[in-house]
């Protein structure tokens, strides 16, 4: 399904009794709003810009003013669905198909109208020939074509195609493990904060705009520092400071300080805000690091990990009744090991375009060289 379709018929939902189908359907929306934003930007500073921008900060405070307007559950979901609706409205309305998904499950006459429509709501005229491909008539740089295929233009993919390629399934699971370590720790240090809002002094509205604010500016951290540095050094200076918060706080209870210890809070609080710029990039590595063909499902087994990582969170607080320092050890690991496994198994993706097809398996080199063999014109063929 089209990651437009899947969108609008999510948000027509939003109106309805949360079951077990709406839950489903909003984890859906987790996935396709990322990959439909990155898939229309084509410098790698605006796909960066759009993770730091993106993200539940605005929600948090969004949430905030609502509740406070209305002070009433059902007054508060009545004029989330009525927004709900109106979103629907706009993206039915200004939203259009990706031109990148489009090309890659091989609808060219598709995605090339799409970019003439695009470009004709700008206001200045701009002529088309019809020799012009989708990427010219938007001025993105040629989409990188890992191994073309003439077979493979009517493939659909399906999840093994993801574990049948070790340069995306490497980079998947040590991704997927990362939003599970990330979710758990910013979940679990704070656990008492998101969903428990009189464990904090003061107005629990006010505190919680405030969170939102704070994670808004550390979440541009990223953006702020890409212009010299990549996406590796930004993650693994994030998770490291993390991974070092984490072990002090366990440190600082091994010395003596009391389980309700002020240290302890703070240390957790600069646990949580240290893998903020963390999660843009785990973000934007769930995106760049995967070819268009498979970038929703592998998107989706990001999302799954995360999701498992929110439901571990309070199971790993609970480990307290054995020992209060046990979820804060659970940390501290969970943190060394991501930082292990980003150093060891995931690239950089700065200044790279974004991946169209899956690599070329030792089949394909094969394939391709007996076709050169028997006919050299068969290659030039499959390079057009």
């Amino acid at each position: 399904m089209s990651q437009r379709r899947v969108r609008n018929s999510l948000f027509e939902t939003e109106q309805f009794k949360g079951d077990f189908e709406f839950i489903v359907r909003i984890q859906l929306i987790k996935v396709t709003n990322l990959v439909l934003l990155i898939e229309c930007l084509d410098h790698p500073g605006s796909r960066l810009l759009a993770v730091s921008l993106n993200g539940w900060s605005f929600s948090m405070v969004f949430v905030a003013i609502l509740a406070r307007l209305t002070q009433h559950w059902f007054s508060f979901h009545l004029l989330t669905a009525a927004l709900a609706f109106l979103a629907f409205l706009a993206y039915q309305m200004w939203v259009v198909e990706s031109c990148r998904w489009l090309a890659g499950v091989h609808r060219i006459a598709e995605a090339r109208s799409t970019a003439i429509h695009v470009m004709s709501r700008r206001s200045e005229a701009v002529q088309f020939t019809n020799e012009w491909q989708w990427w010219e008539i938007l001025g993105f740089s040629q989409p990188a074509i890992s191994c073309p295929n003439a077979k493979d233009t009517t493939r659909k993919y399906t999840y093994s195609d993801l574990f049948s390629h070790p340069a995306v399934y490497a980079p998947l699971i040590a991704l997927c493990y990362c939003f599970v370590s990330s979710s758990v720790v910013s979940f679990g240090n704070v656990f008492r904060f998101y969903f428990n809002a009189d464990a904090l002094p003061g107005n629990r509205y006010l505190n919680m705009a405030f969170m939102g604010l704070s994670k808004f500016v550390l979440g541009l951290l990223p953006f702020a520092v890409s212009s010299f540095v990549g996406r590796r050094p930004i993650i693994s200076v994030s998770v490291g400071f993390a991974c070092l918060g984490a072990w002090l706080a366990v440190i600082s209870q091994l010395l003596g300080a009391s389980a309700g210890h002020w240290s302890l809070v703070a240390l957790s609080l600069v646990v949580s805000a240290a893998l903020d710029p963390a999660w843009k990039i785990n973000h934007l590595y769930s995106a760049e690091l995967f070819p268009t063909v498979v970038r929703n499902m592998a998107r989706a087994v990001c999302n799954v990990g995360a999701r498992l990582g929110s439901v571990a969170a309070p199971m790993v607080v609970h480990l307290r009744t054995l020992h209060y320092l046990v979820p804060y050890i659970a940390f501290a690991v969970f943190l060394t090991v991501q930082l292990v496994v980003v150093a060891a198994f995931i690239p950089e993706t700065k200044g790279r375009p974004l991946p169209e097809e899956l690599p070329c398996t030792e089949d394909d080199v094969a394939r391709r060289e007996q076709m050169l063999e028997l006919n050299p014109r068969n290659l030039s063929s499959l390079d057009v």
